[in-house]
């Protein structure tokens, strides 16, 4: 007994009859040109689109990160020129803001969380210390301070896409004809 292998198969995505010469094997089985060229368009399609939301969620990273970097910076320095804090708390605070504006940019996971966390920390702690421990002709001011980083917090939120992968889809999935 001898077992033959048909020349004639089915395209697993139409169901119409396809010969070796006018199919295309893929990862989903035997396909005829038309839905091969399909899948394949719809494919490279997926691919611009990830790689153009990666690009814009990296171009917005690096904005947060820079609007940290400045907003913190002046903030720090203004409070910290308005309030009895030594100056070495100052510049220790500045060296933390340029790691954690570089991690922004860089769109690192957690400069995410560590921005939103100093972004409502900060806020509170200027507003306590506005209230407690600045000059008293300052005081208003370094409250109107908590103005940034409340601000950068809202920022971050909405940015929050930048820093958490979304979910693979490869585009091999066929649509109907």
């Amino acid at each position: 007994m001898t077992v033959g292998v048909s020349s004639v198969a089915n395209c697993v995505n139409c169901g119409g009859a396809v010969t070796a010469a006018t199919s295309f094997m893929t990862e989903h089985g035997l396909m005829c040109w038309p839905c091969s060229a399909r899948m394949q368009n719809q494919q490279e399609a997926t691919a611009r689109e990830r790689a153009e939301r990666e690009r814009s969620l990296g171009r917005r990273a690096t904005i947060n990160g820079r609007a940290h970097g400045v907003m913190w910076g002046v903030t720090i320095i203004l409070a910290t020129h308005w309030t009895r804090i030594p100056s070495w708390v100052g510049t220790t605070l500045l060296i933390g803001a340029a790691a954690l504006m570089f991690g922004l940019a860089l769109g690192a996971r957690w400069a995410y969380r560590v921005a939103l966390a100093i972004d409502i920390a900060g806020g509170v702690a200027l507003i306590v210390a506005g209230a407690t421990i600045a000059e008293a002709d300052a005081s208003a001011f370094v409250m109107l301070l908590a103005i940034f980083p409340f601000g950068l917090s809202a920022m971050v939120w909405t940015l929050r896409a930048a820093y958490f992968p979304t979910p693979r889809h490869d585009g091999a999935e066929i649509g109907p004809r």
